[in-house]
């Protein structure tokens, strides 16, 4: 569904690989959405962020201060999703 492969130096093509996603649904490369469903709902609101770093870009979450992409200067930041009510 998309390339694994970026220059983790290259803030160009760190872009470039998330771009890869853009008008996908994170459940497109999940098998299990209920157990993110679950970590979601229980008060992880990181949880889709991890998600991103985990499947997107291969690394595990952490906690450090620094950017996420400490040699390329670059931060990744993940835009919340909100579950609408079926009508």
């Amino acid at each position: 569904m998309f390339t694994s492969q970026y220059n983790s130096k290259s803030p160009r093509d760190i872009e470039r690989h998330a771009q890869q996603i853009v008008n996908y649904c994170l459940n497109d490369y999940l098998n299990d959405i209920s157990s993110i469903e679950k970590s979601y709902l229980s008060g992880n609101k990181g949880a889709l962020g991890q998600l991103v770093e985990n499947i997107l870009f291969g690394y595990s979450s952490n906690s450090r201060k620094e950017a996420d992409f400490k040699e390329a200067g670059v931060e990744l930041k993940v835009t919340p999703l909100k579950k609408l009510k079926d009508n």
